[in-house]
């Protein structure tokens, strides 16, 4: 496991913010030859998580942004990020890290479709000796992850009077808080949201085809954060559920 108890530039605990936790933060620290790796984990579409980001992002000041979106979607976000409101009012926390960038970082998309991801659902098929019906419903789902970010793109290409719809691509999560509550109840609001989704996980068993994927898409994302960490320092924004898996391969080598 990383060690999850400093960052590479502040210390977390000394924030007087709540929405700003360490306990939804995991940091790898730098090599010689890598730069350090810190990785947030976010409730999509969040108030709180989207301060989390913009505020580290800010703080970091990191040389790459790495994003749980296929690369295909990130141009979409970065035309999000480029509204005049703070944080965008579209594209939730990923638009909201692109434009707490500093000028000279990159924003790179992590998550599947990959050729990458491919090669990995193959072998995760392959090795788990996946019956035909549960090969049949992941290779449905990579369609489904193909045809969203392809969607994504071309929304970016053709832009809001084009034959897609940006706000379509990308549909916005609904919270019991705004950005407008005060920060104690946006990230009670979070971690209720947490523990109850922690509780449904716990009860009932993934669906291997879910799992699968995830893991997939878990490993593929590990694997692309090392390389990113080839050219600089590293914040990656990931869903909560996928943090401490994302960031035990990063530590272990995949």
């Amino acid at each position: 496991m990383a060690d999850t108890s400093d960052t590479n530039a502040f210390d977390l605990e000394s924030i007087d913010d709540p929405r700003v936790s360490a306990a939804h933060t995991r940091t790898v620290p730098g090599t010689d030859d890598t730069g350090s790796l810190t990785l947030l984990g976010i409730v999509h579409d969040h108030p709180a998580s989207i301060y989390r980001v913009q505020h580290v992002v800010q703080t970091l000041t990191p040389d790459v942004v790495a994003l749980e979106l296929a690369p295909l979607a990130v141009p979409l976000f970065e035309q999000y990020a480029g509204e005049s409101e703070i944080p965008p009012s579209r594209g939730g926390e990923m638009s909201a890290a692109i434009q707490a960038m500093g000028p000279d970082a990159r924003a790179v998309g992590i998550d599947a479709p990959t050729g990458s991801f491919l090669r990995t659902v193959v072998a995760e098929l392959r090795d788990r000796d996946a019956a035909m019906l549960t090969a049949r419903r992941v290779l449905s789902d990579v369609a489904d992850l193909s045809r969203h970010a392809v969607q994504c793109r071309l929304a970016a290409v053709m832009g809001p009077a084009g034959l897609v719809s940006m706000d379509d691509t990308v549909p916005e999560m609904a919270h019991d808080c705004s950005h407008e509550d005060p920060p104690a109840v946006q990230a009670d609001d979070e971690e209720r949201l947490i523990s109850r989704n922690r509780a449904l996980r716990g009860a009932t068993k993934t669906p291997l085809p879910i799992s699968l994927l995830d893991t997939a898409r878990e490993k593929t994302m590990a694997r692309r954060l090392d390389q990113l960490r080839e050219s600089g320092d590293v914040v990656a924004v990931v869903g909560l559920e996928h943090l401490d898996a994302v960031t035990d391969r990063v530590d272990t080598g995949h």
